[in-house]
């Protein structure tokens, strides 16, 4: 983790996104998934971590310098998600 910056732990589980999640705090932040619940240690393949925006909204919505998520993103929401950013650069 980089000097100052913020981590959030989540715990295994399938999170249903049903509103676009913000990072915009003003500071760096560190979104990392693949945790039990009991302690500290990490293991994405045991306890999955998957943000699910269901296919109809944005997951998250970035402005910051020094963010890094490691989750698992449905990959529907991810195509989507790049289509979009491809459309917003025309």
């Amino acid at each position: 983790m980089n000097s100052g910056q913020t981590e959030l732990r989540l715990r295994q589980g399938n999170y249903l996104i049903n509103s676009t999640l913000r990072i915009d705090w003003g500071r760096k932040v560190r979104l990392v998934g693949g945790y039990s619940g009991v302690g500290t240690n990490r293991d994405y393949t045991l306890y999955p971590t998957n943000l699910n925006g269901q296919k109809k909204t944005q997951i998250m919505y970035i402005q910051e310098d020094d963010c890094s998520i490691d989750v698992l993103i449905s990959l529907m929401d991810l195509l989507q998600a790049l289509m979009k950013a491809e459309r917003d650069l025309y």
